[in-house]
């Protein structure tokens, strides 16, 4: 056989076959790190290696997911290196450790989308993440000595440097800063470790001390750039300095400064740096304000600006004296979790649900015959379109709500409630109970809310029977019958508080003041005191700019301090009251904030 016929014999089996189609490709993940399932250091990366290049433009905040177990989303920065992705979590500046992208002893799981979410992860040709992949790890559970940060210089401490000398006794806010070679512990930093001496007569000022975000409103970007790794620490005086004079900076030799690797830092300050001369400026005038929760004067109505997740509740600031948790025991026990209720669907054996939090969404119809009611620990939202309706369409023989208002708690009611089952709904939120979508009732309804009863407006809420309402707030637009307005009547019911925390999962309020000062013209901001009580759980109050402020805007994109002179100019600001209780205990035990005083220099002109 020649060779042209083997050849030709060779092919003829191909030729006679189906042609092969390519398997599709798609992107693997070939390893994550950390591979540790517990004791993630605070400032370590979660990195994700594919099998292929990533497209940039599909890392996005819903495709690569990091949340905690209550939903809150850890902060920091996604950045893509070729087939690495890389988690950067924000730095940690506050000594509790508590203002970074992930708090200590906390369990975070990732979530990277895959196919077949539209929105998933894809390599640069398009192929897509074979399958929705989550892992889970628990961050490091900070006690005293324990190391909480990985350190990149694990044989030495950085070196401490003074980068200004010059303070202002007058005129615009003034502090010194000092910058590390490489970052310090946040819960090293104290106050008594820093000091301002009068070289003249020996007399002494305190100075809060805090680590704080590159300062670059004070140094040039090339001088910031030239130091990537550094710590920048503010020093604010305590007490008004005598202008014209010249303080010295002390720091003891025994100082509890330390870097992330718990070695002490090296103070680099020879004597002649350590002076700090007061410029003198323009007489002023003080001012002061003192906010003790006697009335409700100051108080913003605006919702106050969330993080991740969006606060539970308002906090209650009335006249009782203080600012804290008006929460309802009938909240119930949270025995159902974290509740959504969506999608078209006709629910008659829906009576008492009790959930941490609720939301609704989609289309619900509850057709229960008797009393029904739908209760939340935390927020209740009602995104969807909520129906209660009649058994049968009959609501001549459903008995009136009012006639039940004698007076006593709510607790006290919704047992004869309970007992007496009438054709009721009651919607019940420890926190807000917040209407976004659409009602639609045609029997007594009652809404009861620890935090506010609101409305975003966009809805209709329609009802042939009576609408009442327990807690504050109001509802927008009017509820409607035949096109008529009907009046949200305020229920005569004492909302009771619980004896024993009744609380599943941790849920937070908070509440917003008013541009203060409330006259004048602020030149410098000189001191924040703030007293309460930490209860179950904790408090925090925190000071922005009035002009930053947008209704409806996040915490991310606000400039959010725990003193107001850290805040770069002397504009009017707004404090924003955080409170957050905890589950577990035996008494139930709120926080409070009971006082807040500002004081300031104005010019009255």
């Amino acid at each position: 056989m020649t060779w042209l016929a083997t050849f030709v014999a060779a092919l003829a089996p191909l030729a006679c076959s189906p042609p092969v189609e390519p398997e599709a490709s798609v992107l693997e993940l070939t390893l994550r790190r950390p591979k540790v399932a517990s004791g993630v250091l605070l400032n370590e990366e979660v990195i994700a290696y594919f099998s292929e290049e990533l497209d940039p433009s599909t890392v996005t905040p819903t495709s690569v997911r990091i949340v905690d177990e209550h939903g809150r989303r850890a902060s920091g920065r996604r950045e893509v290196e070729g087939r690495e992705l890389h988690f950067i979590p924000d730095p940690v500046y506050r000594a509790d450790l508590s203002d970074g992208g992930f708090r200590p002893g906390t369990r975070y799981t990732v979530e990277l989308r895959g196919f077949p979410d539209p929105g998933c992860l894809r390599a640069l040709d398009g192929a897509p993440l074979a399958s929705t992949v989550r892992w889970s790890f628990t961050t490091v559970s900070v006690e005293e000595g324990d190391v909480a940060f990985h350190d990149d210089t694990p044989g030495r401490g950085g070196a401490l440097t003074m980068m200004t000398q010059t303070l202002v006794a007058d005129g615009a806010a003034s502090s010194l800063l000092l910058s590390c070679s490489e970052p310090i512990d946040p819960s090293t930093v104290h106050d008594d470790d820093f000091l301002l001496t009068h070289t003249g007569s020996g007399q002494t000022v305190g100075l809060r001390a805090a680590l704080r975000a590159p300062p670059t409103e004070r140094l040039r970007p090339e001088d910031i750039l030239a130091r990537p790794k550094a710590a920048w620490l503010e020093l604010l005086p305590l007490e008004r300095l005598e202008p014209g004079a010249t303080y010295r900076l002390d720091i003891p030799p025994d100082h509890r400064l330390r870097d992330y690797g718990g070695h002490p830092v090296w103070v680099s300050i020879p004597p002649r740096k350590s002076q700090v001369r007061v410029a003198a400026g323009a007489t002023r005038l003080p001012g002061s304000y003192r906010e003790s929760f006697l009335d409700a004067a100051r108080r913003s109505p605006i919702p106050p600006p969330a993080g991740d997740r969006p606060w539970d509740g308002m906090a209650h600031w009335a006249s009782s004296g203080r600012c804290g948790i008006r929460y309802p025991a009938a909240a119930g026990d949270g025995r159902d979790g974290a509740v959504e209720l969506e999608g078209r669907a006709t629910d008659a054996s829906l009576v008492d649900l009790q959930a941490t939090t609720l939301s609704i969404s989609g289309e619900v119809k509850l057709t229960a015959p008797g009393l029904v009611v739908l209760r939340s620990q935390g927020l209740l939202r009602v995104s969807g379109r909520l129906f209660r309706l009649a058994a049968g369409g009959d609501t001549s023989s459903i008995p009136s709500m009012k006639d039940s208002f004698r007076g006593g708690t709510l607790s006290d009611w919704l047992t004869r409630a309970r007992a007496e089952d009438p054709c009721w709904l009651v919607l019940i939120a420890g926190g807000d109970l917040v209407i976004e979508g659409d009602i639609g009732i045609d029997t007594p309804v009652l809404c009861v809310a620890g935090g506010v009863v609101r409305s975003s407006g966009a809805g209709e809420l329609t009802a042939e029977n009576e609408f009442w309402i327990l807690g504050e707030g109001r509802l927008s637009p009017r509820i409607t019958h035949k096109n008529r307005p009907v009046i949200a009547e305020r229920a005569r019911l004492v909302m009771d508080a619980p004896t024993n925390n009744p609380l599943v999962a941790p849920v937070s309020f908070a509440v917003m003041s008013g541009p203060l000062p409330p006259r004048g013209k602020v030149v410098r901001w000189l001191a924040a005191t703030v007293g309460g009580h930490s209860g179950r759980g904790g408090y925090r109050v925190r000071y922005l700019r009035d002009a930053d402020l947008v209704p409806g805007q996040s915490a991310a994109g606000l400039e959010l301090v725990d003193d107001p002179r850290f805040l770069d100019d002397a504009s009017p600001i707004r404090f924003l009251i955080e409170l957050t209780l905890s589950p577990g205990g035996v008494e139930w035990d709120p926080p409070f904030v009971d006082e807040i005083a500002l004081s300031w220099e104005e010019d009255r002109r």
